[in-house]
């Protein structure tokens, strides 16, 4: 197969199906992406991932301005009522998280350095949920009632669809390195959205949006994909692009334990490199964030 051919799957989306078992509820439609109006506090670049069981969720956002509570309220849903949800009223449970600071002094070197940024962000984790269950969500600070299912059960007869898809990038501003972002997006939403066998988990694994220390990219990159990573748990895993395995400590050092990045010898990626990132050796791409945009939004 010629080496033109092998580049264009590189970005890979699959649908999978486990079968022979129950499947979950088809998932309710998602939120327009434009929900909240912007305040210091308002969540933005809201999402979820799974917690150890089908019993917890966790909850991460960011928000403009610093002292915004970390604070989420949910209960179980009922059929049409997304009112906002009110601390002590009948079946709602109120969770209080932590949040943090990101900044450019938290990444290793050039040219994530440069950036000067930062990020208010938050996270916190819902427990006690009923698996396989319909919940509403509000994140304290926003308006929006946001609906989640809880997962499953391990069990030899459940089934559910998942996602999986690696190299997606940034639709907005890394648009000539991932021709594919825009099209990626709206195809999760659709599966998301079936009415037949709706995916109920997302598996981004690896080379998540090709930001390389750059916080606008990573904004961009987190508001498209809030429309369903608010809805779906979006799991992430570590790809060549979000390694910073040499400099740093404790927590914002790889968390992969590998000894060193994915360079291969031949000369696809090394031509794309120069294209699309002059500025960059693939050895710098890897480095400059130290893994903490990464950890540290997921």
């Amino acid at each position: 197969m010629a080496r033109s051919t092998l580049a264009t799957l590189c970005f890979l989306v699959m649908l999978a199906t486990c079968v022979n078992g129950i499947r979950p509820q088809p998932a309710l439609k998602i939120a327009p992406m434009e929900e909240e109006p912007q305040s210091g506090c308002s969540p933005s670049q809201v999402h979820i991932a799974l917690g150890r069981d089908a019993t917890e969720m966790h909850v991460s956002w960011k928000t403009a301005s610093a002292n915004c509570p970390s604070e989420l309220m949910f209960r179980q849903a009922s059929s049409g009522d997304d009112q906002q949800l009110r601390a002590g009223a009948p079946g709602v449970s109120n969770v209080v998280g932590y949040s943090f600071l990101l900044s450019e002094r938290d990444m290793c070197s050039e040219p994530a350095t440069s950036y000067e940024f930062m990020l208010y962000l938050h996270r916190a984790k819902m427990t006690n949920l009923v698996p396989n269950t319909e919940y509403q969500y509000h994140v304290v600070g926003g308006s929006t009632v946001r609906r989640l299912r809880s997962g499953l059960e391990p069990d030899p007869e459940h089934s559910f669809t998942f996602l999986a898809f690696g190299d997606m990038g940034d639709a907005v501003h890394t648009a000539a390195k991932s021709p594919g972002a825009a099209d990626t997006l709206l195809r999760l939403e659709q599966e998301v959205d079936a009415e037949q066998n709706p995916a109920s988990l997302i598996l981004h694994i690896g080379d998540i949006s090709y930001a390389n220390g750059d916080p606008e990219i990573w904004d961009s990159f987190m508001d498209g994909i809030q429309p369903v990573a608010s809805r779906v748990p979006y799991m992430v895993a570590i790809g060549n692009h979000e390694y910073g395995y040499r400099k740093g400590s404790g927590a914002m050092v790889d968390p992969s334990g590998a000894a060193g990045p994915y360079q291969p010898s031949w000369g696809e990626l090394h031509s794309q490199l120069v294209v699309f990132e002059p500025s960059l050796s693939h050895k710098v791409a890897s480095e400059c964030t130290c893994i903490a945009l990464m950890t540290g939004r997921w």
